[in-house]
């Protein structure tokens, strides 16, 4: 069981990634902390993300251990024209019990709704 998620924002990649990261383009922390096994917040998301791999700014693979289930996050920038695509895709259910997946499938998908409708107005707000 999977959740995906597609926004299409009025900016380039690289402000997406910047608002999606909370990092600024000239910064040297933002080059030493997006590296694999290091930890990122999400705004709107309370939980801290493990990164698990990224892809330059297009992509970013994050896993939440703080709590269960499991979740691993997907995260791909797609640029068209003067636009980006953000591509969300969520798992982790897998070993869930229907109970479970009942109560956290749709209560994640709502809140990284919310999430990505921030971000998108944040990212075309700069």
């Amino acid at each position: 069981m999977k959740i995906s998620k597609k926004v299409i924002i009025r900016r380039d990649p690289e402000k997406v990634w910047n608002c999606l990261t909370n990092s600024k383009k000239s910064s040297k922390r933002n080059k030493t902390s997006l590296r694999k096994n290091s930890s990122i917040k999400i705004e709107g998301q309370g939980d801290q993300w493990l990164i698990t791999g990224t892809d330059g700014q297009q992509k970013l693979k994050l896993h939440r251990r703080s709590k269960s289930p499991n979740i691993n996050i997907d995260i791909e920038l797609t640029p068209i024209k003067t636009r980006t695509e953000l591509k969300l895709t969520l798992t982790g259910w897998e070993n869930s019990d229907s109970a479970t997946k009942k109560i956290e499938i749709p209560k994640m998908s709502l809140s990284w709704e919310k999430t990505l409708g921030k971000l998108k107005k944040k990212a075309e707000a700069v």
